[in-house]
């Protein structure tokens, strides 16, 4: 069977088709749209010409969804609309532009979602942290023998944290400074987060996958994960290193260093010397858990 999602997310949004034969999920195509609905919103509510601009994408996208004759296909969002006061009223002008129904994400759900993608695909350490990181929202996850035991969303993305303190594209040495103050804030209010210790964060989402593509350009390390002072060294870049950074993640300019900060933080608190890169993400958990245990049944 063919299965089509459109993930609208804060930073982007992404129209993904998959095939699922013989219990495997195999991704074929994928269609991804700058929409950045973070950059709409005054006063933590939508505005109507974020309305349209999501509108004219998702117009777009549903329409190439339907050109590709799927046998499942369904709309949902996250932080972008989740995160709103005025996401009832957004979501119902969305819906009736669009003539199609969107899902709106708990936090839990994104959460669990990204979570269970993994621990159906990828093999896990005894236990660590997985983080996803998006636009506008950051989810962590403890999890030990195979089982999530704490959970957690964030209201900062890796956009929305770039907006509230880059006046330019890449952070300075006093705005990286007040990012990780903020960012620490959040991470020390999180009991079970101060109380833990792991060897391993997985990441999940762009972000991680563009540390990877930023180690690369930087040539720091050849294998398939990350030490801690590779992950440090990225996080510390400056705007002496543009040119690599648009070389590397040339979509992640104004958002790679906000990540990487984040996830730097993040395991300066846990004591983690490894990160790691899922190519799993809450699309395929959604998927999973929305569509297939209807047919897996």
């Amino acid at each position: 069977m063919k299965i089509g999602v459109i993930d609208l997310g804060s930073n982007s949004i992404r129209l993904v088709i998959y095939e699922y034969v013989d219990q495997q999920l195999n991704k074929l195509l994928n269609f991804k749209h700058q929409g950045k609905a973070v950059l709409f919103i005054k006063d933590n509510k939508m505005s109507d010409e974020g309305i349209e601009a999501i509108v004219s994408s998702l117009k777009q996208l549903v329409f190439m969804a339907k050109i590709y004759a799927l046998d499942e296909f369904r709309i949902f969002a996250t932080a972008s609309l989740r995160n709103i006061d005025n996401s009832e009223e957004t979501v119902a002008k969305i819906e009736h532009q669009i003539h199609h129904k969107v899902e709106v994400l708990s936090d839990e759900e994104e959460s669990l979602f990204g979570f269970d993608a993994i621990l159906r695909n990828e093999d896990l350490p005894i236990s660590g942290l997985t983080i996803d990181i998006g636009g506008g929202s950051m989810e962590i996850i403890y999890f030990k023998n195979r089982k999530a035991l704490y959970s957690t969303s964030i209201p900062v993305g890796s956009l929305s944290f770039a907006t509230k303190f880059v006046d330019e594209v890449i952070p300075t040495e006093e705005e990286q400074a007040e990012m990780r103050k903020f960012i620490r804030s959040h991470y020390e209010n999180l009991p079970w987060l101060k109380a833990i210790q792991v060897d391993t964060v997985i990441g999940i989402g762009g972000t991680s996958r563009g540390m990877f593509k930023m180690n690369k350009e930087l040539d720091l390390e050849k294998n398939g994960s990350l030490k801690y002072e590779s992950v440090a060294t990225i996080a510390n870049l400056g705007y002496e290193a543009s040119k690599q950074i648009i070389n590397a993640v040339p979509d992640r300019l104004m958002t790679m260093l906000p990540g990487a900060i984040m996830i730097d933080e993040l395991m300066q608190l846990v004591l983690a010397d490894e990160f790691r890169a899922s190519k799993m993400s809450v699309r395929e958990g959604y998927i999973y858990n929305r569509i297939l245990n209807n047919y897996e049944q």
